[in-house]
């Protein structure tokens, strides 16, 4: 047995690709109408998009301390809740409100058509960030919450995960743009005439 401490280099030998699995979140839909006032004739739908990682560590003990390693990640991406604005001058389940909202509401199916058709490019993007934590060497009265936090953050600022983000922005924008670009407005507009 030796009386020299384990180097952080030897827990390599613990180095494993870690597995993955992702869930989306349940998304839920509120409808605000805003004593601010806002245009007459558009809605707006606030999204959150949500990125948790709950990382599953491995330990083995050794001269010195503890090696720490990342066997999973369980990835919850996805929009979790939306927020739709209607001015407050339409009457819930008024001909306007409602066709504010069913705007809106495509607007939101955009949204999740995203989660949906980028799902495996998703879940390819967390598996590369996560293959890049590498074991963690924790002496004896060390901190291990403080280490899995860090194991976190460098998963989370990986150029994978960094780019799917920015990615996943972009398709809702195009698809966001699309509506608002092939909807005429005359759902609305017959109700004000």
């Amino acid at each position: 047995m030796s009386f020299y401490p384990v180097w952080a280099d030897e827990c390599l030998q613990y180095k494993i690709t870690p597995k993955v699995s992702l869930d989306v979140p349940n998304a839920s839909i509120n409808v605000s109408r805003p004593t601010e006032k806002m245009s007459f004739w558009h809605g707006n739908v606030l999204a959150t998009l949500v990125d948790n990682y709950e990382l599953i560590t491995d330990m083995k003990n050794v001269d010195g301390g503890t090696c720490v390693w990342l066997k999973k990640v369980k990835a919850q991406v996805g929009y979790k809740d939306f927020l739709v604005h209607i001015d407050a001058r339409h009457t819930p389940e008024s001909c306007g409100y409602n066709a504010i909202l069913n705007h809106e509401k495509k607007h939101i199916a955009a949204y999740m058509s995203v989660m949906d058709d980028m799902k495996k490019d998703i879940k390819v993007a967390i598996a590369d960030a996560a293959d890049f934590v590498m074991p963690v060497f924790v002496p004896y009265g060390g901190n291990f919450a403080k280490v899995i936090d860090g194991m976190n953050m460098e998963l989370r600022a990986h150029p994978n995960l960094i780019l799917m983000k920015q990615r996943i922005q972009a398709a809702q924008e195009i698809r966001n743009n699309q509506i608002d670009i092939y909807e005429s407005g005359a759902d609305l507009t017959n109700c004000v005439k």
